[in-house]
């Protein structure tokens, strides 16, 4: 639990009050300002980081959602609040709350609408920083991957709802509910506010939760100083606007390189053995690997063929059952390469990621 001592203009500020001489089943007794209006003042406390907000939103013909939040990293909240005199059932607002997760294709058509977007971000009550652009593809990704965070903060986390929340957040496939309890009171000509935690998730977004799974992945590579060389290796081109997709879980065998904005998956790093039954044979571990298709352009044929003529290389068949024709994966087992000489492989992966941008950029008159 967190405490804070409310000032006159209703923000919140660090206290050395102990608050464990309190009795906490005091009522509230500070509500002169309205709760909406407290949560926006001071919302990046209760949150514990930056948060834009757009207020009342309009997910479904049946329902609102009184704020949807956005982080820095891209991450959207769902964020319903209850005062302790509302009088609609708790297991209700609970059960609202889970829903909205399933309404994310109105979500996918606000953010797809910049000018609308905006124009609710600007709204001067809600004090938001200026929304770069930048982070409409991250919350994009985020929507696509179905990654959200629910959130309930009222001034009354009973058994009831507590026991509701719990249960909804039961299991991978459910939405994990967060609930923040914020009691204001009056102590001592003192005004104090009391937040607790209840059911308290880390924030997620598809960045996060990607670098924690490639983290996982690269700790899978036995071979102690490739699994090191990669790492350092993908910490680089994180850094330098490369994406490093570590896939899903469903796909421990390997993580794929590819180029920023766009889709297409160019080189893979393979952990773990990987067969397949569209494969003529199987993808060893600590393999790269790159696959070029029957449609590629003849550039991209070109360069694969270099990787065919390297130390520890090999080729797998595939036929991807007649939906976009057969493929080569030009594989290279690393195991034994230097540093210098890993480094020269995927030198010539960079050559590939370039080429197969500008192709793409041809393609869709993006130049």
């Amino acid at each position: 639990m967190k405490v804070y001592k409310e000032d006159q203009e209703h923000n919140l500020n660090s206290t050395d009050v102990k608050y464990n001489y309190f009795n906490f089943e005091v009522s509230n007794k500070h509500n002169e300002f309205s709760m909406h209006d407290f949560f926006v003042t001071n919302r990046n406390k209760i949150l514990g980081q930056y948060v834009y907000l757009i207020h009342e939103v309009s997910l479904s013909a049946e329902s609102y959602i009184d704020f949807i939040g956005f982080t820095e990293e891209g991450a959207i909240l769902f964020i319903e609040l209850k005062r302790g005199a509302d009088s609609r059932n708790r297991q209700e607002v609970i059960s609202q709350i889970g829903k909205y997760a399933f309404d994310s294709h109105s979500i996918r058509n606000l953010v797809q609408n910049e000018t609308q977007l905006r124009a609710e971000l600007n709204k001067e009550y809600l004090h938001n920083n200026d929304f770069p652009s930048g982070l409409l593809n991250k919350i994009a990704n985020n929507i696509q991957q179905g990654i959200f965070n629910m959130y309930l903060v009222t001034e009354d986390a009973s058994d009831e709802v507590l026991a509701s929340a719990f249960y909804m957040s039961f299991g991978p496939k459910y939405q994990k509910i967060n609930i923040i309890e914020i009691n204001r009171l009056s102590i001592n000509q003192k005004s104090l506010c009391f937040i607790r935690y209840y059911n308290k998730q880390p924030i997620q977004s598809s960045a996060r939760k990607n670098k924690m799974d490639l983290s996982t992945k690269i700790d899978s590579i036995e071979h102690i100083e490739l699994r090191e060389h990669i790492r350092t290796l993908t910490d680089s081109w994180d850094n330098s606007g490369y994406k490093i997709d570590p896939l899903t879980e469903s796909n421990p065998e390997y993580f794929t390189f590819q180029w920023a904005e766009a889709q297409s998956i160019w080189a893979y790093f393979y952990c773990k053995d990987k067969k397949l039954k569209v494969y003529d044979r199987k993808i060893n571990n600590n393999s790269i690997a790159v696959q070029v298709s029957e449609t590629d352009d003849k550039q991209i044929e070109n360069l694969a063929d270099w990787f065919g003529h390297q130390r520890g290389a090999y080729s797998v068949k595939g036929n991807n059952r007649g939906k976009t024709g057969s493929y080569i994966i030009h594989c290279i087992d690393v195991s034994d390469y230097s540093s210098n000489e890993f480094d020269a492989i995927f030198g010539k992966f960079c050559e590939m990621a370039e080429l197969r941008r500008k192709i793409y950029e041809k393609k869709y008159n993006l130049q």
